[in-house]
């Protein structure tokens, strides 16, 4: 049986299904397909190390998806109409590279060690035709066959 229209799982994996999936929350919106982003307690043991995987399950659980509710979209301002989006692997992220550093926020460096291995992680922008700046997301990540969101992960160090 195929995924629901509005399930991130419809999405496959790799630069086309995000950017597909990216683009229906940016200019559309879509509070099922929002709400489908969310990890389970699968998808966190399975992106990040055990000890830093409880404690981010704990505070997405509590501050992210169950604090105030996730804005269903569209998640670009009107008239930004590009997305710009850029993917590095947890080991380059582990590793730190120019192009993690300059496409990635800073706070990826405070835990990048706490990523398993063998994954891609995705950072994107909102932008008006030709602009650099814009709305600034991050941590789209596919794990167990569909899309899940883990978004600014350094803020769960302060928790």
């Amino acid at each position: 049986m195929p995924a629901p229209a509005a399930s991130a799982g419809r999405y496959p994996a790799g630069d086309t299904g995000a950017r597909e999936l990216l683009e229906k929350v940016g200019t559309k919106g879509d509070s099922a397909l929002v709400e489908s982003l969310r990890p389970t307690s699968a998808d966190y043991r399975a992106v990040f190390r055990p000890d830093f995987a409880g404690r981010a399950e704990r505070f997405y659980r509590t501050r992210f998806w169950g604090g105030s509710p996730v804005p269903p979209g569209p998640w670009a301002q009107q008239g930004q109409t590009e997305l710009k989006m850029w993917k590095a692997t947890t080991e380059e992220i582990r590793d730190w590279t120019p192009a993690v550093r300059s496409n990635f926020p800073g706070g990826y460096a405070d835990v990048k060690d706490e990523f398993n291995s063998g994954l891609t992680v995705y950072t994107w922008r909102y932008t008006r035709p030709g602009a650099e700046r814009g709305l600034f997301f991050n941590g789209l990540v596919h794990v167990n066959g569909h899309w899940a969101l883990f978004p600014k992960p350094w803020y769960v160090l302060h928790q």
